[in-house]
């Protein structure tokens, strides 16, 4: 029987914990103590199960390879974030946010071999080949950070670096946003397939590139990170792209070359908007300075806008 990603949506997410707290009602007619190791005890059991082993997600990209991108705009994806995203800690899976840290290492939630970005399930669910879809990309990386790490050593290098992954990564999992982490900057990919983004995908971008730039002003790091943010909207080929041996679910085309190259040329807490994504927000702001920038790869300038949050 062939389960429709609909029905999926509903009943997937909630079948562990929905276990789990089945079990746990059951025991506390016995006892409050033993409710809560009944409730902790299938957890740690299904939840392993559902990201270590599952088959279900393969055995459906088998039959279909746009099953993943279907699930994002089924709701299916969003309800597992809604419920993992609260849930300690870094890192965690791109796709469905299950940690493997803190909480995640308890419950012996392992990262894919395929790809330690991604838990078993995820990675096994992402297509084989690409698909051309439309999708709003937003890098940030920290400005000056290449000159600045030439004078420190690799250590505090490292440590800033991590430390700006876990700010961008707590900013931009508030939206549905695949996050990708890639040397000093990051890569954030907005489906407007997703039903929370649908419509608003510009305007949600625009309100995280808002929050990461207050972020970086609110830090109170020792030397206070500062953000170059740049975002353009566009069909890329998302799917499978291999890096040698190494399955990736991201996103591959000019789209996000170009959101790349309007990034490079951001100021320090500046945003730089690719007019595609402008004349999609709902609320340009007026404040938004229209400029024609040069970009490489590209034989004309570009109509952008630039934006400084206060």
């Amino acid at each position: 029987m062939r389960i429709s990603p609909k029905a999926q949506a509903i009943l997937i997410p909630y079948l562990v914990p929905g276990v789990a707290i089945l079990a746990a009602a059951l025991m506390s007619m016995q006892s409050s103590l033993l409710a809560v190791f009944s409730l902790f005890l299938m957890l740690a059991i299904l939840t392993p199960l559902a990201h270590n082993f599952d088959r279900l997600g393969a055995k459906m990209c088998a039959k279909n390879d746009g099953f993943m991108l279907e699930a994002c705009g089924s709701g299916m994806i969003s309800h597992f974030r809604l419920l993992y995203r609260h849930l300690p800690t870094n890192p965690r899976c791109r796709v469905c946010f299950v940690p493997f840290g803190g909480i995640g290492r308890v419950l012996w939630v392992s990262p894919s071999r395929k790809n330690p970005n991604f838990c078993r399930s995820c990675i096994d669910s992402s297509p084989e080949g690409v698909h051309d879809t439309e999708v709003g990309v937003l890098f940030v990386d920290i400005r000056g950070f290449t000159a600045w790490s030439s004078s420190r050593p690799a250590s505090v290098a490292a440590e800033r670096v991590s430390h700006f992954y876990d700010l961008a990564s707590r900013v931009l999992m508030q939206d549905d946003a695949l996050i990708e982490f890639v040397g000093d900057q990051v890569m954030a990919l907005y489906l407007p397939a997703f039903p929370s983004l649908r419509g608003r995908t510009a305007d949600a971008m625009l309100q995280a590139a808002e929050r990461l730039v207050h972020a970086a002003q609110r830090d109170r790091s020792p030397e206070s990170l500062r953000f170059g943010i740049g975002m353009n909207f566009g069909v890329a080929s998302i799917g499978n792209v291999r890096k040698g041996a190494q399955k990736d679910f991201t996103a591959v085309g000019d789209v996000v070359n170009t959101a790349s190259r309007l990034q490079a040329a951001a100021g320090p807490n500046e945003i730089v908007v690719a007019e595609t994504l402008f004349e999609k927000l709902t609320k340009p702001p007026e404040r938004a300075e229209h400029r024609h920038i040069e970009v490489k790869g590209k034989r004309e300038a570009l109509p952008v806008y630039i934006l400084q949050p206060n």
